[in-house]
């Protein structure tokens, strides 16, 4: 699967990437960075959507970005992360604890936020096995507008991550390439 990936959309700067992803592997095809157009980013929500789809699209064309899965990485002041620690529970049991105690993590009105975790490891406390998790709270009209962006390009979303989570996926991608090399 070939993804565009807006790794960073920030106030300066939008990077886009091409990647293919099997299993394990990742192979970038192609990078582009591009100014982000003034008037289309404003505290994590993306504004004046037509015309940042049309300078993303016109540099996806120039450089013949092929793939019509996207996924975004996401910068927002508004987003808030907590590392924190659950039993060790099989897959499907860890959103349903996530979920349970969101509003433990965040004091926020929940029905205004989007909510997601990444297992980070595995870990012993006091004896027992836990699971160290960083857990997302994004605020509803932060993805909308993303959403938004992804349906005006004729994008199909595969995902929507944040800046913290990506840059620990690349790292861990990265780290047994380093030590290798070492």
């Amino acid at each position: 699967t070939c993804f565009s990936d807006f790794t960073y959309l920030n106030i300066l700067v939008i990077n886009i990437c091409e990647i293919t992803k099997t299993g394990k592997n990742v192979i970038v095809h192609k990078t582009v960075t591009i100014p982000t157009p003034e008037g289309c980013y404003e505290d994590g929500i993306l504004e004046n959507i037509p015309n940042l789809a049309s300078a993303i699209k016109a540099v996806m064309d120039e450089h013949r970005f092929a793939s019509k899965d996207v996924a975004f990485s996401v910068s927002s002041p508004r987003l808030a992360t907590k590392e924190v620690l659950i039993p060790n529970v099989k897959g499907d049991k860890v959103g349903k604890i996530v979920q349970a105690n969101a509003t433990e993590y965040f004091p926020v009105n929940m029905d205004e936020y989007i909510i997601q975790h990444t297992i980070l490891e595995k870990v012993e406390d006091s004896g027992q096995d836990k699971l160290k998790l960083m857990v997302a709270a994004v605020p509803s009209e932060v993805a909308e507008s993303y959403y938004n962006l992804a349906k005006t390009m004729g994008l199909k979303i595969a995902f929507i991550d944040y800046v913290g989570n990506s840059t620990y996926q690349i790292n861990a991608i990265l780290s047994p390439i380093v030590l290798a090399r070492l």
